[in-house]
C-alpha cells in the first residue's frame, strides 16, 4: 500500500503518542519499528487547541503604524 508521505512531524506540531507506541512496539519486537499513517489519521493526531487573540493599532490616513499598545 502506498501512502505518498511528506515527512514526519517536525517542531511542536506533533503529539509524544505515535513515538511513545512507535518504542513499545520496538522494545517487544526487538527490532526498529516504523508506524505510518494515512493522511487521515495525520489530520486526527493533530492537537490543535483554538485561541483567541486581540490586537489594538492605530494607524494615520496614510497607513503608517502609529501606535501598537504593548500590555
Amino acid at each position: 500500500m502506498r501512502t505518498d508521505n511528506i515527512g514526519g512531524g517536525f517542531g511542536p506540531k506533533f503529539t509524544l503518542r505515535l513515538e511513545a507506541m512507535a518504542s513499545i512496539c520496538a522494545s517487544k519486537v526487538g527490532r526498529p519499528v516504523r508506524i505510518e499513517l494515512r493522511r487521515e489519521e495525520i489530520f486526527a493526531m493533530a492537537a490543535k487547541h483554538s485561541a483567541t487573540v486581540t490586537i489594538t493599532t492605530g494607524a494615520n490616513v496614510y497607513g503608517r503604524l502609529i501606535a501598537c499598545p504593548q500590555d
